[in-house]
């Protein structure tokens, strides 16, 4: 549990009794993220674990976390503040979460002090499909009743309580928004999945060493040398009688 106010000069809490609550702030878990996501070092893993059992262990209630009112008697208030579960949450299930999809893309958006999301590209929101349903508008009066039903029930709709053809025209209308809506996420997922694709190609791939028992080394033997030649030995001169 982290106090509101510290010395570190002289290694104390202030005075105030405000200074040593921990009403469960981000700050720490945001800098174990931003420092882990950087520099991949596992002792930021290690930091982030030890919060967990932090808060498991002083903070978990009932109905959620406490915040800490005395870091010195590890004493429990009656409040958790909306940041505790915005940010300090997220930002340690981040931490671990090696897959997650902000982890994977973490190029294309950025954290805001509140740790909400910004995307960094100039696209914001979806192409709206008022243009096509107008466009859309102009064929259903040509269309037959036969091929608006057909229409209707391809989005899913009833046309059982559909009474006059303007009723039918209306209906109609609503089904082509939400087959137009279904044709716009599955372009998105097609979109987000080719994305995918693109960043595992530029991982490296993982090989898998397999062990090879190799035979005991020996040490090398000397090289042989060639036979002296000795010299003939002189046998003494026989005797001759």
């Amino acid at each position: 549990a982290l106090p509101e106010r510290y010395d570190v000069r002289r290694k104390t809490l202030l005075s105030a009794a405000w200074a040593e609550n921990y009403p469960l702030r981000p700050e720490l878990a945001e800098s174990c993220y931003a420092l882990y996501r950087a520099t991949a070092d596992p002792a930021y893993l290690r930091m982030g674990a030890e919060m967990v059992r932090s808060l498991n262990s002083l903070a978990r209630v009932d109905g959620g976390f406490a915040a800490i009112s005395s870091v010195r008697k590890h004493t429990q208030g009656d409040h958790m503040a909306s940041f505790f579960l915005a940010e300090t949450l997220k930002y340690l299930y981040l931490l671990f979460d090696e897959a997650n999809f902000l982890n994977v893309h973490s190029t294309s958006f950025v954290f805001t002090t509140e740790a909400h999301l910004v995307p960094l590209s100039v696209r914001f929101s979806a192409p709206t499909n008022a243009a096509a349903v107008h466009v859309s508008a102009e064929r259903l009066a040509r269309m037959t009743v036969s091929q608006m039903k057909k229409v209707v029930t391809s989005a899913g709709l009833s046309f059982n309580d559909c009474i006059e053809r303007s009723d039918l025209l209306t209906r109609t209308t609503r089904a082509m928004s939400i087959i137009e809506a279904r044709v716009l996420a599955e372009e998105e997922r097609e979109a987000v999945a080719r994305q995918l694709e693109r960043h595992e190609a530029l991982v490296c791939p993982q090989v898998d060493y397999v062990a090879v028992d190799l035979p005991p080394a020996t040490a090398p033997r000397p090289p042989s040398s060639p036979p002296s030649a000795s010299p003939p030995s002189a046998s003494p001169p026989s005797a001759s009688p």
